[in-house]
């Protein structure tokens, strides 16, 4: 109405002009002869005024229509070819309009969204959502945004955000929602594998053998993993009350003393920068009870987290290897109290050990054993082919019987013996011998 109006007023306007042109023409017929140049050139001068006052006027008018050109196009757009869906719906939950983007989004085009319920498009189970997402729409007047999934032209589904507000209707007075569609289905997709990642990453967490933990920068444990509360004896609660250089731990080293936190694989791998391994510490539960674990700590190159510590429960691994190192001990005091040599080999035939009246027999010291003296030095060369065959023999049957050599001693000198050999066999594999040798 608006433009109609204003095409009709410059349509009176002009005529309004050309009326008072003809009138000042008409008023100077036939008097031309008797009008002074004076008045004549004054006629003429109005005239080429008038001239570009219509010239002036038509440029505008051009003017006028290339920016009514040029906001149809802005409009076109800005509103049919905008990166999301436009939607405006009735009352009553009818499509009034949608632009070519929103559209698209279902494989149609504008007029085959028109007139249609905006219902028809949602995907069944998903309708209580567009319902409730309406109803507060219409209750609050307040924008919304909701997300559900919608059913194309063809059948398919995808996701989309929608964020509606409510204007009025300019002709019916009635209420209008103007909604913006998204398409979401790849953030939906990418969010879905994200939850699938991250519920593997638990249950892996979750089940790992070794104990887990996680610092943030500040240091405070912010989470640990099951087997991690049952080594350390702590709930999970206590756990995340805890810094990891807290003064409630009482760790100590491997020789019993105090670990000061400067010395914590955690400490150390956040002040380092670096990877911090095998860093063997014992943690003093309730009761006094002490656990030994085996600590590796990694930064984390995330914000906000600090440190990755993990760790692995070598208690009775430790026991036992201090067991063995008692009952060795035993072994070899008893050793040395005996009148006859005793030795031990590695597996390839190295000296491990030799008691003392094995040195006083054979006239070698700690640093020549230290240095790789090998049993088969102990006897005359022309006697080390048969031992080392008595000794495949010795693996075979345990009753085979000692054996005599001649002896040598470091410093050449020679004298008869008898050794006794027994293998030494660990995991089921040989490692070395065990022996007596009697002069």
């Amino acid at each position: 109405m608006a433009v109609k109006k204003k095409q009709d007023d410059k349509e009176s306007s002009s005529y309004q002009l050309r009326f008072e042109a003809e009138k000042k023409v008409t008023r100077s017929a036939g008097k031309t002869s008797t009008l002074k140049k004076q008045d004549l050139d004054k006629l003429v001068h109005e005239l080429q005024v008038h001239q570009v006052e219509l010239e002036m006027q038509n440029e505008e008018l051009r003017r006028t229509q290339e920016e009514l050109d040029a906001s149809k196009q802005r409009y076109f757009e800005l509103y049919d070819v905008a990166p999301v869906g436009y939607f405006s719906i009735s009352e009553k939950g009818i499509i009034l309009e949608a632009n070519l983007t929103g559209a698209n989004l279902f494989g149609a085009v504008p007029r085959d969204m028109r007139s249609q319920p905006f219902t028809r498009f949602i995907f069944k189970e998903d309708q209580d959502i567009y319902y409730l997402h309406r109803q507060q729409l219409l209750k609050t007047l307040l924008p919304q945004v909701c997300e559900m999934r919608m059913v194309r032209k063809d059948g398919s589904l995808f996701w989309i955000q929608i964020q509606a507000t409510v204007a009025q209707n300019a002709t019916s007075g009635k209420p209008v929602c103007l909604a913006t569609m998204s398409d979401i289905t790849r953030q939906k997709q990418a969010e879905d594998q994200r939850h699938i990642a991250l519920e593997k990453y638990r249950v892996l967490f979750e089940s790992f053998p070794l104990g887990i933990a996680i610092t943030d920068a500040a240091g405070n444990i912010v989470e640990a993993n099951k087997e991690s509360e049952r080594l350390l004896g702590l709930t999970r609660d206590e756990h995340l009350q805890r810094r990891y250089d807290g003064p409630e731990w009482r760790i100590i080293r491997p020789d019993g003393t105090p670990m000061l936190p400067d010395e914590y694989a955690s400490v150390r791998a956040l002040r380092e920068n670096r990877r911090i391994e095998n860093v063997e510490m014992g943690i003093v539960k309730r009761g006094n009870e002490i656990i030994w674990i085996n600590v590796t700590a990694e930064p984390i190159l995330l914000k906000d987290f600090g440190v990755a510590i993990t760790y692995s429960d070598i208690t009775e691994r430790k026991l036992a290897a201090e067991a063995i190192r008692a009952s060795e001990e035993r072994f070899r005091n008893m050793a040395n109290l005996l009148p006859q040599a005793v030795f031990e080999t590695d597996k390839d035939g190295k000296l491990t050990f030799l008691n003392r009246q094995g040195f006083k027999m054979f006239g070698y010291s700690q640093a020549d054993v230290a240095a790789g003296v090998s049993n088969s030095e102990l006897i005359i060369p022309e006697d080390r082919e048969r031992a080392a065959n008595n000794i495949k023999q010795r693996l075979i049957d345990e009753e085979f019987p000692s054996q005599e050599y001649t002896a040598i001693r470091k410093d050449g000198s020679k004298f008869p013996a008898a050794i006794y050999t027994t293998p030494v066999i660990l995991n089921s594999e040989y490692a070395g011998l065990r022996g007596m040798i009697i002069d």
